[in-house]
């Protein structure tokens, strides 16, 4: 399932195949709420796939022509329903299901909080015109070129910080590092962190575990404006597009994505090993004889 839509989306889907979106349901088991029992309906327990197909007259929504879906046994998963829309709906069909059923969560937490929320009945065509106006501002999708990007380090827009990262992999070594460093308009390094981790994964995997690292990063900090720059093109490519689940470096791109929403600006860019130096270096060099924050080690405060 390649995830093509706005970060909220993608949000929102990856919550719910990790089935830990909020329901009463979900509540209820973990011993949080009172009751199971759906607050809208009053007919069932509230559990994401009740919520979806059958609650305040969801049935007849994928009933109707655009779809015509038959309803699922309601102990289904998430993950089922998804795969469900996948194999029974052509592409653009497919994406409007996705968008209705995240905007069926948007709603319920609407109602939840006393705020206007979109009639069932006018979902589809509600659906249909955000689908549209979203698909209308995506560039084509062309694969990125090495050749094309520049080679050396460039700063940010003023009021964004890039964060570089990069991952190393000692050889005959049990772990693998990540690093990150973020620097601003002015290239001055604001904050770098290095991280090791056991076990044995591929390059690519690394690599996106320093990107998800560096993002998890930023959240923390509450930085808010972002551009993430690495040197693994796979990695940038998957970041920008969404990811097959099947990828090897799905998991951490998922992630990583679920993050997206948390800044008020995050795009991914990549740059050649030359213009990564200091991301390199960082991963290569660790440990270092010194305390990780805004002063960088000794010998490399002056990589580019």
């Amino acid at each position: 399932m390649v995830l093509e839509y706005p970060p909220k989306v993608r949000h929102f889907v990856w919550r719910a195949t990790s089935d830990i979106l909020p329901t009463r349901a979900a509540l209820f088991r973990r011993k949080i709420a009172h009751e199971a029992r759906c607050f809208r309906c009053g007919h069932a327990n509230e559990s994401s796939i009740h919520m979806v197909q059958v609650c305040c007259g969801m049935e007849k929504v994928w009933q109707a022509a655009a779809f015509l879906l038959e309803t699922l046994a309601t102990t289904t998963s998430s993950w089922n329903w998804f795969e469900y829309l996948s194999r029974s709906l052509p592409d653009y069909y497919f994406r409007l299901a996705i968008i209705i059923t995240w905007k069926v969560w948007s709603n319920r937490n609407c109602v939840l909080h006393g705020d206007a929320a979109t009639h069932q009945e006018n979902i589809i065509e509600w659906g249909t015109r955000y689908l549209d106006e979203f698909l209308s501002h995506q560039m084509p999708k062309t694969s990125l070129n090495r050749a094309q990007y520049s080679s050396a380090w460039s700063p940010p827009p003023v009021g964004y910080l890039k964060l570089n990262v990069d991952a190393a992999l000692p050889a005959g070594q049990p772990h693998y590092t990540v690093s990150m460093v973020a620097r601003n308009e002015e290239g001055v390094c604001i904050w770098w962190e290095v991280r090791t981790y056991p076990g044995s994964l591929i390059a690519e995997e690394c690599e996106a575990h320093a990107a998800l690292f560096a993002l998890q990063c930023a959240q923390r900090k509450g930085w808010q404006s972002i551009i993430l720059e690495g040197d693994c093109l796979g990695v940038i490519e998957a970041l920008r597009a969404g990811t097959d689940l099947s990828s090897s470096i799905g998991v951490f791109v998922d992630e990583c994505l679920s993050l997206v929403p948390f800044f008020s600006s995050c795009s991914f860019s990549f740059v050649k090993r030359s213009g990564n130096k200091l991301a390199h270096c960082l991963a290569t060099s660790f440990p270092f004889p010194c305390n990780e924050g805004d002063t960088l080690p000794t010998g490399l405060a002056s990589y580019a």
